[in-house]
């Protein structure tokens, strides 16, 4: 909808338009925002040596994200 609406008031030309409605991502993509979701949530209770290094880094650097030890809130 959008391409056409650029189209229509000039924003593109019928080759961009052309383009973009041709273009296929050479990359496979997910069939839904749920597939995705499930995907990126797969391994989320045992995160694979990466993932944890990953996590521990955002720990390091995203100190809002702590919750702290004794469960009590901050304050």
């Amino acid at each position: 909808m959008g391409l056409r609406v650029a189209l229509l008031e000039r924003r593109i030309d019928a080759e961009t338009f052309q383009a973009a409605a041709e273009y296929r991502s050479p990359v496979p993509l997910f069939g839904s925002g749920n597939e995705a979701a499930d995907h990126g949530q797969a391994d989320i209770r045992r995160p694979d040596r990466d993932a944890a290094r990953l996590i521990g880094k955002i720990i390091r650097t995203r100190t809002d994200l702590r919750a702290p030890c004794d469960g009590r809130q901050p304050g």
